[in-house]
């Protein structure tokens, strides 16, 4: 997760990084940038390290944690990164 952070620190171009907690990032974003932001946080999640297992990143969207739902993520596009 400490090297997800610090991918997502340097790509993340609006937002930001507001809490860590186990194995979840919580991040701060504009409502139109929230799609472009989760395609980027479930890429550097996935593939912050090579290892020999699958990481799956799960993303949630919500105002707060209690009302929050999963991002369909199957309709993602290629990320430009923020830019």
């Amino acid at each position: 997760i400490k090297r997800a952070m610090i991918q997502l620190f340097d790509q993340l171009k609006i937002g930001k990084i507001i809490l860590q907690v186990h194995d979840e990032l919580l991040v701060e974003v504009e409502d139109e940038k929230v799609q472009e932001t989760a395609e980027l946080m479930k890429d550097i999640m996935e593939n912050a390290i090579e290892i020999s297992v699958p990481l799956e990143a799960e993303i949630k969207v919500g105002d707060n944690w209690a009302l929050n739902y999963d991002l369909d993520m199957a309709d993602s596009k290629s990320i430009d990164y923020l830019n």
